[in-house]
């Protein structure tokens, strides 16, 4: 048997080189979050309920996976790290509970090790389907938490929570969480006093929210909704604003002859001829890339990578590369660079993490077989794939070059996408 070592050259409009490569070399199973701690060093958080460490070895911080439901979007959806984490050992998870079916908040706290009995139940949201939970944490630079709520599932939200802000569900939150083991409303959410609207919300209208990032450079909160039947979208949100769903998906209606008055469109969107489940990233914030203040975001069904300039929210994206991965999660590293993982599952390789580079330092691959499989937040359509990059018909397509054939124990199929 062979080892095919293949360099990928990609040349997207800008013409800058991009490669990407193996970050660590630990398999996970359905990876869905990626976060760097200054002390644990990357943590990545799996959706049947275990969360793991790697500062050099790979080590088990946390499983909860005896007191969660999992199965088709539910689970351990998102973690994230007190600012103050190396003085108090405060962080947050997003998680599944059954009977009843609900979304739970929880602080933990980190001593050395964790001790699941110091979870805190801070809020709970009741969940009417098992699908769109979203579940992504984030701290603003505010030092205010803020959440990700889907629109309770089914299709087509056939209760109205996305237009609905009586209810939590299709929203993103802002909470206080300065004080332990409770939150507070914060005096400048948009809805403090409104009579019905709950004054959690920070942002309504949204479908499911399934990754949000915090861009420093533009100073944006910016949110990737996964679509319905037609558009992904992704936007920057601000405080009070209504996004549409489901009155319109994207810039379309999804109503009939629907009012698109006082929604707040995406600043940029694709179709499902080029991909069905948008995953949100980072802006890249190494200051020495030549892709500095780009936005990066990709596809779960397609495996497709994009970029855009958010110096330009007029513009559009660029599609950098066409890979084989179920892409579930980005992250970024400490440097500002980006990483992601790879969901799937059942095959040999799977479930690693890798690093987009965007500078001129070639990298090998192998390619592999990735038969698809399906994301919480996300829906797979299509045939299965198999090269690590494959290439692209227009001009951002990779030029590829076989570098060596060296023997080995299995040799992977190898064709085009």
């Amino acid at each position: 048997m062979w080892l095919i070592f293949i360099l990928m050259i990609l040349t997207p409009a800008s013409a800058q080189d991009i490669y990407i490569a193996v970050y660590n070399e630990a398999g996970f199973t359905k990876p869905v979050d990626l976060v760097f701690n200054d002390q644990l060093g990357l943590v990545v958080v799996e959706q049947d309920g275990k969360v793991w460490t790697l500062n050099g070895e790979k080590e088990l911080l946390l499983d909860i996976s005896s007191s969660i439901v999992t199965g088709s979007e539910m689970g351990l959806l998102g973690i994230e790290f007190h600012p103050q984490f190396a003085s108090n050992g405060r962080f947050y998870l997003d998680f599944t509970r059954d009977n009843p079916r609900r979304t739970v908040i929880a602080e933990f706290t980190y001593d050395n090790a964790v001790d699941t009995s110091s979870e805190q139940v801070l809020l709970e949201v009741s969940q009417p389907y098992s699908n769109h939970n979203a579940g992504d944490l984030e701290f603003g630079p505010d030092g205010m938490l803020y959440v990700t709520m889907g629109d309770g599932g089914s299709g087509g939200d056939p209760l109205g929570h996305g237009q609905n802000a009586e209810t939590l569900l299709g929203s993103i939150l802002r909470i206080n969480v300065t004080e332990p083991e409770a939150y507070s409303i914060p005096s400048d959410n948009p809805f403090v006093g409104h009579p019905s609207y709950r004054e959690e919300i920070y942002a309504y209208g949204l479908r499911n929210p399934w990754k949000i990032s915090f861009d420093p450079i533009h100073n944006y909160l910016i949110v990737a909704d996964v679509g319905q039947n037609a558009i992904e979208e992704v936007n920057t949100v601000e405080s009070g604003k209504n996004y549409g769903w489901n009155t319109m998906e994207g810039d379309q209606c999804f109503v009939e002859n629907c009012d698109p008055s006082g929604l707040e469109l995406p600043f940029t969107q694709y179709s499902h001829t080029v991909g069905t489940s948008v995953t949100g990233g980072y802006t890249i914030t190494n200051p020495t890339s030549v892709m500095y203040g780009q936005y990066i975001f990709g596809d779960f069904s397609t495996g497709k990578i994009f970029s855009f300039d958010m110096d330009n929210l007029e513009g559009d994206y660029i599609e950098l590369v066409d890979t084989n991965y179920l892409i579930s999660t980005f992250g970024q590293t400490p440097s500002g660079d980006i990483i992601f993982a790879d969901y799937a599952q059942g095959r040999e390789g799977a479930g690693k993490i890798y690093i987009l580079e965007t500078g001129t330092t070639s990298v090998t691959h192998t390619t592999q077989e990735s038969p698809q499989t399906t994301s919480p937040g996300q829906t797979t359509t299509g045939n299965s794939t198999s090269t690590v990059l494959s290439t692209n018909a227009e001009a951002n397509s990779p030029r590829i070059m076989l570098i060596a054939i060296l023997p080995i124990t299995y040799r992977r199929k190898c064709s085009e996408k």
